[in-house]
């Protein structure tokens, strides 16, 4: 997180935090907390603009996630208006990106993703943590119509989502004390999302890519840790995206 030191008239120097970057100060990033799994962000390691080939893993672990090609590419959104001059990725409803098979990875897991829907669907996925060789090792979110969480369970809190709005997203995979947040520190409910590990990741649609599962709308960023975040790492981490984003977290 980014420190300024500033001077009062009375000639006294304060120092503050920030998460959004002075120059030359780097942004706050997804590892400055302990047991990033996975994480993806639109600014870095994106290769390609229009048709978007690959979006590298920062967390260290190399999991990195490539588009198919044919026709099912996202593209590049530079300098989004929508997520305060940051960059996007935006997916069509027939666009996905994938990472291979990895060790699996047990619950409890706590993901975040800054993103923003053009439109919504009953069954239309935002991730699926699962490739089609791994059917029965799923964490998902996705919408039946509103908020849905699945991990072998469906979790679904509700409301529907909505759309032309920038959200910083928190799901705890954590069996029956799964919790969903939306733009906020407070959850929108807890409930049994089953008790699934996840052994990859799909972003944009279902793993085995059904016709009317797929995104319509952008992500800039997608995080997985291990473990069930605490009250204070769960808010360090919303402020933190929310200031990078524009997007004010409700308590």
């Amino acid at each position: 997180m980014a420190r300024r030191v500033l001077s009062n008239p009375g000639g006294r120097s304060i120092r503050v935090l920030s998460v959004v970057a002075d120059a030359g100060v780097p942004d706050w990033e997804a590892t400055d907390v302990a047991g990033c799994i996975f994480w993806v962000r639109a600014g870095l390691g994106v290769t390609g603009t229009t048709n978007v080939t690959t979006w590298a893993d920062q967390s260290g672990n190399g999991f990195d996630l490539t588009a198919p090609g044919l026709g099912a590419n996202p593209s590049l959104v530079a300098a989004d208006p929508q997520f305060n001059d940051r960059n996007s990725i935006s997916f069509t409803p027939d666009d996905y990106m994938t990472t291979s098979t990895f060790a699996s990875q047990a619950q409890p897991t706590t993901w975040y993703c800054v993103c923003r829907f053009n439109s919504v669907a009953a069954s239309d996925f935002l991730w699926d943590a699962s490739t089609s060789s791994n059917v029965g090792e799923r964490q998902v979110m996705f919408f039946n119509p509103g908020w849905a969480a699945y991990a072998g369970t469906e979790f679904q809190p509700g409301p529907s989502p909505a759309t032309a709005t920038t959200i910083v997203l928190c799901v705890i995979f954590d069996g029956v004390s799964s919790q969903i947040y939306v733009s906020s520190t407070t959850p929108l409910g807890t409930g049994d999302a089953g008790s699934d590990p996840f052994t990859g990741v799909t972003i944009g649609a279902r793993y085995q890519l059904d016709a009317g599962s797929f995104l319509d709308g952008k992500v800039a960023e997608l995080i997985a840790y291990t473990g069930a975040h605490s009250a204070p790492t769960r808010s360090t981490v919303l402020q933190a995206l929310g200031g990078l984003y524009g997007v004010t977290i409700a308590p």
